[in-house]
């Protein structure tokens, strides 16, 4: 390998890593709107902070090749090839980039679900447990369960304590990533403890 093709190598390989890390990535929710803290962009700028790391590195790693074939002056070599072999070059480095930055992302990825699901599971802990409360006591609050005579429409208010418990579950199930497949609600609390605990 010449001069040429470690320049080729290098110069792809940093630019994968800072186009990645410019890239934005894309967390359904961050665009609705909640009384409180929206924890979706929250999830989202954890993610984007560790692909950011993760494809910085990357794009040093080209950066280091670039310099140490100056330093040492390696290969001695300069341009020695067709410009067919340099096209292939490239088109081969691509590929493999692709494969690169596929495991890069599933590294980072992973590596952020484990900075981001513990936040969010603590953000979340008191209004998952309300939710599972309504759930578990057919639509009422803990405030409630001894006043339901009082109620002046108790049906209405009960069906709103259980969509509003709904609600909660739908935005842990999606902030968690868990396939919508289930729709039993005692079922949908039994997977959810498996994150929040009982």
């Amino acid at each position: 390998m010449d001069r040429t093709a470690i320049r080729i190598v290098a110069l792809l390989i940093g630019a994968a890593g800072i186009i990645v890390t410019v890239t934005k990535v894309t967390v359904p929710g961050t665009d609705l709107s909640f009384w409180d803290e929206n924890l979706f962009i929250t999830k989202q700028g954890i993610i984007e902070s560790v692909h950011a790391w993760v494809f910085s590195l990357l794009a040093l790693i080209g950066v280091f090749i670039e310099l140490g074939s100056e330093i040492f002056d390696w290969p001695k070599e300069k341009r020695q090839k067709s410009t067919r072999f340099y096209f292939g070059t490239v088109v081969v480095i691509v590929a493999a980039l692709v494969v690169v930055v596929t495991l890069f992302t599933t590294s980072a990825n992973w590596l952020a679900r484990q900075c981001w699901q513990p936040q969010i599971v603590a953000k979340m802990q008191e209004a998952y447990k309300d939710a599972r409360f309504i759930v578990e006591h057919d639509g009422w609050r803990p405030k409630d369960i001894d006043n339901t005579a009082t109620l002046s429409n108790p049906d209405r208010y009960r069906n709103a304590n259980l969509e509003s418990a709904k609600e909660t579950l739908l935005r842990a199930e999606t902030l968690l990533e868990l396939p919508p497949d289930i729709t039993d609600l005692p079922q949908r609390i039994a997977r959810l403890d498996r994150y929040f605990g009982r």
